[in-house]
């Protein structure tokens, strides 16, 4: 947190309250110091009440009741069992309690003294009482604190609760905490000072007083998580050097004028946004988003066109074999007459055109590479490479993107492109490690998808949705999750089963069959014949994912949906809605998880890619930022990192530190401490 404290004094507080054992277990529990302590969460609050009764109590409730101990008994049950059961006195009524094996309270409790009893309504006995699970014996009803909210630590073995208690207490109120958030900052963001937060989530008032402090911890929390990436971030802005890249040139403008069509204003924007980075000799590292059919792929092409007209190469890394042709073709079809040398690798291809491509990536012309997984072998050199494009990114791993990008000896410009991203690239935007635009744009005449839940019970009513769309000329896929019948699956109908059934409910039409098992000869043929209308219906695995557009296919059915990721969700019905007619997308399902039902929920909600990446935020978690994992929870104390408002006010705090370091200098230089610390640690 963003506050110091005199260890000294905490030193000594910490030796007045527990043996070196103590420590020495606590130590082992994470909790060492006096910040520990002081940021050691409450597993829950309890309200200290005198003034109650037996009948106030409720079942399944926990409740922390002052009084005195009367009529004292014991009942030996077996050798190990004794019950013991008394009367509390309260302010209002008595109270019977019963409480287990503590031989040692009876010594405490024969002088009547005030005590706090913790635990819940027992109701399983003929006679109901309160099952006590610890007492606190105090000296007073003073010291008892009626009416007050206390604590209740994590369970510790060999330190009570009420030690726990005291060395916060003592902490608090002997202990010099300074604030490294200063006063100006703290009013301008509505955030406790942070002595008051700690005094708050320790022993707040009320509940409102308690999420104040959580306000104040949750933004110190970030705050000292994000600043050294921000720092990071802003120095690579002026400092990490990349190679000059002119996007105004005459092969860029050939380009654009070529076009059947004028780019969209999200698009132009777009395509400004990256001119003015190439402009300013700053290296481009940015995640452009947009959904299926918005015009990725154009900002793609010019950004490659702009690397090869200043003289570099330029590779584009897509995750599909289908993909990398389709990208190619593409390429050929717009490029080649401009006179820019497109070439293809990939992992299945003759050798002898294998050699030429990397003849070709190792000599100094520049020339565009379209890839798979292949590009980023160690086999493959890359000569002056200048601008690396990342299509579908989040279909590659931390390490495959990282493995092409340091494949130039001056770091590339990079570009990421996704209708979906994974929750770690869409956190890293928040965060600011990534630029980040938003192509939020359709072109003219493009319909939304609808999108429908069904159960597997009313597949018919589907199919004749399908016949119906056939008949008009139109064109379906159904997708399915597996190619066979896995016995560890055996619920979900394998694709080939599927064709087989298919092929029997549609007789008047040709089915066709797609997998990543077939070859790739094999694949092209299918695909060539669904693209001509000489096959109506294609059933199919993910293979179909990305990359494949075929106007005048409008019925996307993805069989067992809650098997699939919301990123595949939305990247399968991006697959129909590519022409002007109107696409339907129906998600078959029997979703039993929480997870399952929230993706299938977040898909008929929306057809937003980025608010879908959103909804994957919260569903999956962030991912860790500083390695490899793509989702799973960053483990925070306080803060929640779906929080997408409270990340952005932390970004401009610590931008403005960072801009002011004279105005703010004690968080500055706490910092730059921090800075120095770890590298020393580093080296």
């Amino acid at each position: 947190m963003l506050f110091l404290y005199n260890s000294t004094i905490a030193h000594r507080i910490l030796s007045k309250y527990l043996t070196s054992s103590q420590q020495t277990l606590l130590g082992k529990q994470g909790v060492r110091d006096g910040e520990h302590f002081l940021l050691l969460r409450p597993k829950k609050y309890d309200v200290r009440r005198y003034d109650i009764s037996f009948s106030d109590i409720s079942m399944d409730q926990s409740y922390a009741i002052i009084g005195k101990i009367r009529s004292v008994s014991k009942r030996q049950i077996r050798r190990n069992l004794t019950v013991f059961s008394a009367m509390l006195m309260t302010k209002t009524d008595q109270i019977p309690i019963v409480w287990f094996n503590q031989k040692y309270l009876i010594e405490k409790l024969k002088h009547d003294p005030f005590v706090i009893a913790n635990g819940k309504l027992d109701a399983s006995q003929l006679s109901p009482a309160f099952q006590v699970s610890n007492f606190e014996v105090c000296s007073s009803f003073k010291v008892a604190g009626d009416g007050q909210i206390f604590p209740a630590y994590p369970d510790i073995k060999g330190v009570s609760n009420k030690v726990l208690v005291g060395i916060v207490k003592e902490l608090l109120s002997t202990s010099d905490i300074v604030d490294l958030i200063p006063k100006e900052l703290r009013d301008q963001e509505g955030l406790l000072s942070i002595k008051d937060a700690l005094m708050a989530f320790h022993f707040p008032l009320n509940q409102r007083s308690l999420d104040d402090a959580l306000k104040r911890l949750s933004f110190d929390e970030v705050f000292k998580y994000m600043y050294p990436r921000r720092d990071r971030h802003q120095k690579n802005k002026t400092t990490r050097s990349s190679v000059s890249i002119s996007s105004d040139t005459a092969l860029v403008q050939s380009y654009v004028n070529a076009l059947p069509y004028a780019l969209t204003h999200a698009q132009a924007r777009v395509w400004s946004n990256i001119c003015s980075d190439f402009q300013s000799n700053r290296s481009v590292f940015r995640l452009i988003q947009g959904d299926v059919g918005s015009g990725k792929t154009d900002i793609a092409i010019l950004s490659l066109l702009a690397c090869v007209s200043s003289g570099y190469k330029s590779a584009m890394l897509v995750p599909t074999e289908i993909l990398a042709e389709q990208h190619y073709l593409k390429l050929l079809d717009r490029c080649s007459s401009l006179g820019v040398r497109i070439c293809l690798l990939k992992g299945k291809q003759r050798k002898k055109e294998r050699a030429e491509v990397l003849d070709a990536l190792k000599s100094d012309g520049p020339l565009i590479v379209v890839g798979t997984h292949a590009l980023v072998q160690d086999s493959v050199d890359i000569v002056k490479l200048g601008l690396v494009v990342i299509d579908e990114q989040h279909r590659f791993g931390v390490f495959q993107r990282q493995t092409l990008i340091e494949k130039s000896t001056i770091p590339p410009h990079c570009l990421f492109m996704s209708a979906t991203p994974i929750p770690r690239s869409l956190m890293l935007t928040h965060y600011g490690d990534l630029d980040h635009d938003v192509i939020d744009e359709m072109p003219p005449g493009r319909l939304a998808a609808k999108t429908y839940f069904g159960k597997i019970q009313r597949l018919g009513q589907v199919h004749e949705f399908i016949r119906l769309a056939l008949t008009s000329g139109r064109q379906a896929y159904v997708v399915y999750p597996l190619i066979e019948e896995s016995e560890h699956l055996e619920s979900l109908q394998a694709a080939v089963d599927g064709f087989e059934a298919l092929q029997q409910v549609f007789l008047d039409c040709r089915v066709g069959l797609l997998h990543g098992q077939m070859s790739n000869d094999d694949k092209q043929r299918v695909m060539a014949l669904f693209k001509a209308n000489e096959i109506q219906l294609l059933v199919s695995t993910t293979v179909i994912e990305v990359g494949v557009d075929v106007p005048n296919a409008t019925i996307m059915v993805i069989m067992n949906a809650e098997r699939f990721g919301l990123s595949q969700l939305h990247q399968l019905r991006g697959r129909v809605g590519r022409g002007k007619d109107q696409a339907h997308c129906f998600l078959v399902a029997d979703p039993k998880s929480v997870e399952s039902r929230q993706r299938i929920k977040a898909m008929l909600n929306t057809t937003n890619g980025f608010e879908l990446a959103e909804e994957d935020l919260k569903i999956r978690g962030p991912g860790n930022l500083l390695g490899t994992q793509q989702s799973g929870e960053i483990v925070f104390a306080f803060a929640n990192l779906s929080n997408k408002p409270l990340i952005q006010r932390v970004v401009q705090c610590c931008d403005l530190v960072l801009k002011n370091p004279d105005r703010y200098r004690d968080i500055y230089d706490y910092f730059l401490q921090q800075s120095a610390v770890q590298a020393e640690l580093l080296n």
